[in-house]
């Protein structure tokens, strides 16, 4: 129809007219190339699918599943289809047994259709062109055989034991072969914190200012030997002509080790008690009778008389005087005085004092001493009389390929549980200072003291705990005087 003009492309053709169209542009090619044409076959609908799982094959190519497995409507599918084939190759049969080389996404093939059935095992035979495969595979160390039996000894001998070439070599010789598996494996992980403000865990408000969102990176490193090399020249020895040298070679070693260890322990304990008991009782009695009288009289007489006469040229005076005088006093009296004073002091004293100290030392000193002298001669000769030889020493330098992955990606919540290890606290002047919070560290300690760079500084966190020991002994007891 393309050739005759009334279309000018396929897609002009009605879908109804389209699958004769192609039938016939096939049987018309067929023709023209001489091709034998085979008649479609109707289309098998898959009911039940049951996995086996995914392998990988050892080191002869050989892998096994398991077929006893397979629900019991399942292996009677197989069987038939087994007896099917026996008779016919061709002929359709219900059931197909796909197995997929590389992935599912690729091609596949139907180990019944090889035919190679025996009284307990299916087999099938492939042979594919290397295809490398992603490593996060190629490490998962997929095992070879579901379930070993003696069906995979008698199919796969060399899958049980080592192949003879890797032991012994070509000839007798031993070929070294680089290990192929890992040898040295680290695992780390990358916290990452989520800035997003849109981005925060479905809680209230008060407990989401303390959550992030984030996620952590996993990851591993592979250390894989991939053989050695020779190094630098370390040294030569050089023979002339027929020249023969005994080399001496001694090993002469000396190991001194010496531990000490010192415990040493004290106990000591004080116990203090006084008691005091006074008693001061003092009593005072007195009586004074006291009687007391006087008496005083007292009398006198005085009398006095006199005269006197004169002339011109004297004169004359006379006078006469007495006093009478007497005085009386008497005087008693009586005293009585008695007094009675009655002191008691009585004091007592109780004083009672116990002391212990008990000292402990312990000291462990182990010296351990090995001295080992080998002398071994060798005779290095050199045959050839006509030409000069020359023995290099050289280093033996051994290489490996380091390979990071990425493992995986978990989500996490990060969360801050104590709110740091700082706290803030009112000092004696009014202002403010920052503490820090010894416990979170001494609860955190196997985290930290893992993740120190340098690890004389663990013996720092021995430090903490003595610090918090002596804090509670301090609650308990008090401080010292």
């Amino acid at each position: 129809m393309l050739e005759s003009g009334q279309l000018t492309s396929v897609n002009d053709l009605p879908a109804a007219e389209l699958d004769a169209a192609v039938l016939e542009a096939l049987k018309a090619a067929a023709e023209q190339y001489q091709l034998e044409l085979v008649e479609p076959k109707d289309e098998v609908k898959t009911t039940t699918t049951f996995p086996f799982g995914v392998l990988a094959t050892d080191h002869t190519g050989y892998l096994s599943f398991d077929l006893r497995r397979m629900p019991r409507e399942v292996t009677a599918s197989v069987l038939e289809a087994i007896e099917v084939l026996r008779q016919d190759p061709d002929a359709t049969v219900p059931a197909a047994i796909w197995v997929y080389p590389f992935s599912p996404t690729l091609q596949r093939y139907d180990a019944l259709r090889q035919r190679r059935f025996a009284d307990d095992a299916i087999v099938m035979r492939l042979e594919l062109e290397p295809f490398e495969l992603p490593s996060i595979i190629r490490h998962l160390g997929l095992p070879a055989l579901q379930n070993p039996s003696l069906t995979d000894w008698r199919l796969s001998p060399g899958s049980f034991a080592a192949q003879a070439g890797a032991l012994l070599g070509d000839d007798g010789c031993e070929h070294i072969f680089p290990a192929n598996l890992a040898l040295h494996g680290f695992n780390f992980h990358q916290v990452i914190s989520l800035t997003d403000p849109g981005v925060h865990p479905p809680v209230n408000a008060d407990v989401a200012a303390r959550l992030k969102v984030g996620f952590v990176n996993e990851y591993r490193l592979t250390w894989y030997p991939i053989g050695h090399s020779l190094g630098q020249i370390l040294h030569s020895f050089p023979l002339a002509p027929g020249e023969s040298v005994n080399l001496a070679i001694i090993d002469w070693s000396r190991q001194d080790a010496a531990m000490r260890t010192e415990e040493t322990k004290l106990d000591e304990s004080l116990f203090h008690t006084l008691r005091r008991d006074r008693v001061v009782t003092e009593t005072v009695n007195a009586a004074i009778d006291e009687w007391q009288r006087g008496g005083s009289i007292m009398g006198g007489t005085a009398s006095s008389a006199g005269g006197a006469a004169g002339t011109g040229y004297m004169g004359l005076a006379a006078g006469v005087s007495s006093a009478l005088g007497g005085a009386y006093s008497t005087s008693s009296g009586s005293r009585d005085i008695a007094a009675t004073t009655m002191q008691k002091l009585a004091d007592n004293i109780v004083q009672s004092s116990t002391a212990s100290r008990e000292l402990r030392s312990t000291v462990v000193v182990q010296t351990n001493q090995a001295e080992k002298e080998a002398i071994e001669t060798r005779t290095i000769v050199n045959y050839n009389h006509s030409h000069a030889l020359t023995i290099l020493y050289y280093e033996v330098l051994r290489h490996f390929r380091i390979v990071m992955e990425f493992a995986r990606r978990r989500p996490v919540v990060l969360t801050n549980i104590h709110g740091g290890i700082t706290y803030q606290y009112s000092a004696g002047g009014g202002g403010l200072q920052t503490g820090i919070y010894w416990p979170t560290i001494l609860e955190n300690r196997k985290v930290i003291q893992d993740a120190l760079i340098d690890s004389r500084y663990a013996g720092h966190l021995d430090m903490l705990e003595r610090r918090q020991q002596r804090e509670r002994i301090a609650e308990v007891l008090g401080p010292p005087p």
